[in-house]
C-alpha cells in the first residue's frame, strides 16, 4: 500500500508539467486537422478521419510517455527529494513501480481527452460513431 501514495503523487506532478500540456494541445489540434486533410483526399473521408486522428493519438501517448517519463525520476533527484523518500520505510523498487504506476494514470487520463476529441468531430461531422473505434 505504499506505492498508491507515490503513484498519487506522481500523477498531481505530471497534471503540473507544462509539457504535457502542450504536447496535449498538439494533439488535439492535429486530430482537428485531420478534418482539412481529409477534404484533400478522394476516398473516404471518414476513413481518412479515423485514421489520421487514431495516429495522431497513438503517436502524442509515445511522445507524452517519454518526455514526462524522463523528466520522473530526474526532478527528484534535481530537487533532492529522493533522498527524503528513500530515507522512509520505503524499498526502491516500490518507489519506482509508484512512478510507474503515476505515469501510466497520465497516459490513461490524456488517452481519454485524446479519445473523446476523436469522437467529438467524428460525431461533428459524420453524426454518428462505431464504438468498437476505441
Amino acid at each position: 500500500m505504499r506505492i498508491y501514495p507515490i503513484s498519487l503523487n506522481t500523477f498531481r506532478e505530471t497534471v503540473r508539467d507544462r509539457v504535457l500540456y502542450n504536447l496535449l494541445i498538439f494533439a488535439l489540434l492535429m486530430i482537428g486537422s485531420t478534418v482539412y486533410l481529409a477534404t484533400l483526399t478522394i476516398a473516404d473521408h471518414l476513413k481518412i478521419i479515423k485514421d489520421f486522428g487514431l495516429a495522431a493519438i497513438s503517436l502524442f501517448s509515445v511522445l507524452i510517455a517519454i518526455f514526462v517519463g524522463i523528466g520522473l525520476v530526474y526532478k527528484e533527484v534535481d530537487k533532492r527529494t529522493i533522498y527524503t523518500v528513500l530515507s522512509k520505510p520505503i524499498k526502491r523498487y516500490e518507489f519506482i513501480l509508484g512512478k510507474y504506476l503515476g505515469l501510466l494514470l497520465t497516459l490513461l487520463v490524456n488517452l481519454a481527452i485524446m479519445a473523446a476529441g476523436l469522437v467529438l468531430i467524428l460525431l461533428f461531422f459524420h453524426g454518428s460513431v462505431n464504438y468498437a473505434l476505441l
